[in-house]
């Protein structure tokens, strides 16, 4: 799962991302982007994310724990 986020990260984001990787670090992930991340992540993983959490969901571990709860 966390090779997944990553993947789709990097993609979104055209950077390499590592599991530490967050909004505040990185200068591509605005919030444009973070509506991809979020579109993107729905898609793959077959979920719709609760629009209370979206805000919620600014660096690669706390995409991860969300889905390893959600799943």
């Amino acid at each position: 799962m966390k090779s997944k986020v990553i993947k789709i990260l990097e993609g979104v984001l055209e950077v390499k991302v590592s599991l530490e990787s967050s909004s505040n670090a990185l200068d591509e992930w605005d919030s444009l982007n973070h509506v991809r991340i979020i579109l993107e992540i729905e898609e793959v993983f077959n979920i719709k994310i609760h629009f209370n959490d979206i805000s919620k969901l600014k660096s690669v571990n706390a995409i991860v724990s969300y889905l390893e709860k959600s799943i």
